[in-house]
């Protein structure tokens, strides 16, 4: 198996994943509109729900910055786990 067929059936999986749990959020949020549990969302504080968006958007520019920049993910992930290793050993 050549490394394309490899990449492509990597990225199919991952497609497939990501429209599944789509879809199950999805349903979850018909169920909870169809139950009218919505007032469960006045129960929830403000900085919780802040902070949960600020984590939802902080994960998905992280996850875009090696795309927009092109960085190699070889490259990056070797990096990260130099500094991890300095950061442990001291």
């Amino acid at each position: 198996m050549n490394t394309t067929s490899c990449r492509t059936d990597v990225n199919s999986i991952q497609v497939g994943v990501a429209v599944s749990v789509t879809l199950i959020a999805g349903l979850f949020q018909l169920a909870m509109r169809v139950c009218q549990l919505g007032i469960i969302c006045t129960f929830m504080s403000m900085p919780f729900i802040v902070a949960f968006l600020t984590a939802s958007a902080t994960q998905i520019i992280v996850a875009q910055v090696n795309t927009s920049l092109k960085i190699n993910r070889s490259q990056s992930v070797r990096i990260f786990r130099v500094l991890a290793s300095k950061e442990l050993t001291r």
